[in-house]
């Protein structure tokens, strides 16, 4: 590997400052502990997999990387997911190309002929827009193949450590998740588990696995990225937070507005709301900027029968007040109204 020219791998501890997430995971049983460790090896896996999508020389290169030896490149590289700093937009490794396609798609596939493929193949049109199938040339003809073909090798073992650990699980709902996360690893059928997840709202774990996002997708944005996030309930959060939901349908009949402006039907229906503490999350939704919150699924159609759910990671959320927005507060307040900057509020 050449790095180019000026490009100091020591430079990210001046943009990201470290901060270490501690939960206390005291009152979970042996089982529990042993469902979380087995998670987060799954975690790992989906790592390497949305590593793989945003570029397929990502693990070579990591191996490289990991045989010099280099932590403070390392820590760069695991950051960036890749050899490219997400903060300037450019590569530090001489050679390495940044595309619009990231391994989605051929990296010399155009728009035009992507519409003209699809309007001269229009039976190919639904694999081709799927948001689980990755396109490739086989003998200059366009293909889809599914994710759980193209990753089988990583999904396959994510799979497995899944249903290994699955009997130990001791929410059913959790249960019941897993065991349709693991199937549509092998069947590329993502819907059901995403129902199943939806349901997922009373244990003490909430856990989500899959492609869900499509920002890595620039070129049409058709295609979702793997991300992994395994957190723990804020029982104390969640609490408060229930109370305010029993009162949902009142504060929005109490809203001063004209009531054709106000939902008619029951709003708390949708209103999956939760509050956890990350434990672990890898893939898309770890990298240069950490995710506070998410609210899945995308899917319309589930969305529209189901509903969603949002999930809040409390002591992401407070990581960044502590060490973002109390110093933008000295920097531009004054003294009596940076007093008012609170975590609560």
């Amino acid at each position: 590997m050449e790095f180019k020219k000026g490009f100091d791998f020591n430079s990210l501890s001046k943009r990201i400052v470290p901060v270490k997430i501690e939960n206390d995971l005291s009152s979970f049983s042996d089982n529990q502990k042993k469902v979380i460790q087995s998670l987060i090896k799954v975690a790992k896996i989906i790592d390497d997999v949305y590593l793989l999508q945003r570029s397929e020389d990502n693990l070579k290169i990591r191996q490289k990387i990991e045989e010099s030896k280099n932590q403070n490149l390392m820590n760069y590289f695991t950051i960036m997911k890749g050899p490219v700093d997400e903060f300037e937009n450019s590569a530090f490794i001489n050679g390495y190309q940044i595309g619009c396609h990231a391994e989605f798609y051929p990296h010399n596939l155009t728009i035009e002929e992507w519409d003209n493929y699809l309007n001269t193949h229009p039976q190919d049109k639904n694999d081709f827009i799927s948001p689980h199938s990755v396109i490739r040339r086989r003998k200059n003809q366009l293909i889809a193949i599914p994710y759980s073909e193209y990753y089988k090798q990583h999904l396959q073992k994510a799979s497995e450590f899944i249903l290994k650990v699955i009997d130990d699980v001791e929410n059913y709902y959790l249960k019941s998740y897993l065991t349709s996360i693991a199937n549509a690893f092998g069947n590329n059928d993502y819907e059901e588990a995403e129902i199943r997840w939806l349901q997922l709202l009373d244990g003490e774990l909430e856990v989500i696995f899959g492609p869900h996002e499509f920002y890595d997708d620039k070129f049409l944005g058709y295609k979702a990225a793997f991300t992994a996030f395994i957190s723990i309930r804020n029982q104390e959060e969640y609490r408060k937070l229930k109370a305010v939901l029993k009162e949902i349908e009142s504060m929005q009949q109490k809203l001063p507005i004209p009531a054709h402006y106000k939902k008619q039907k029951q709003v708390t229906a949708n209103s999956k709301l939760m509050i956890v503490d990350l434990l672990y999350n890898a893939g898309e939704g770890r990298g240069y900027a950490q995710t506070v919150a998410l609210n899945l699924p995308n899917s319309e159609k589930i969305r529209s029968k189901f509903g969603s759910k949002k999930v809040l990671f409390h002591n992401i959320i407070k990581a960044k007040f502590d060490h973002i927005m109390t110093k933008i507060a000295d920097r531009l307040l004054s003294a009596a109204d940076k007093e008012k900057v609170t975590f609560t509020a």
